[in-house]
């Protein structure tokens, strides 16, 4: 693909799953950014404009819902993907209709995440 990522911020409030998962992305990306909860992850996202947020939408301060409405009035095109426990389909339409790129229900996998990243990798390469 022509075009990779190059910055990821992920938010999860579990601390083991947060190092596990970005263990990973640390060996695939060039800018991996981390925060355990909603609003420390909109800050980050203010001052670094990472390509995708990878964010839990049950999470401490601000759910990630929330983070999602608050990060797509500064951007459009910053690929969104939610991880969740919950199945809910509130929770989906909410999501869909603030354009994220996937929806992974929990427990989330590396091979989850690969698939959710490609599709994020060629999104870009349809985006001018």
């Amino acid at each position: 693909m022509n075009k990779k990522i190059n910055s990821l911020l992920y938010i999860e409030d579990d601390l083991e799953v947060r190092e596990n998962i970005a263990e990973y992305f640390q060996h695939n990306i060039e800018n991996v950014y981390l925060a355990a909860d909603g609003a420390e992850g909109f800050e980050i996202f203010e001052k670094y404009k990472p390509q995708v947020v990878i964010s839990d939408i049950a999470m401490p301060k601000l759910n990630g819902i929330e983070l999602l409405k608050k990060i797509r009035k500064i951007s459009a095109t910053t690929h969104f993907i939610i991880t969740t426990s919950f199945d809910d389909h509130e929770y989906l339409l909410d999501a869909v209709n603030l354009q994220i790129t996937n929806y992974i229900l929990k427990p989330v996998s590396i091979i989850k995440l690969e698939k959710a990243l490609k599709l994020c990798e060629e999104k870009f390469i349809l985006t001018p």
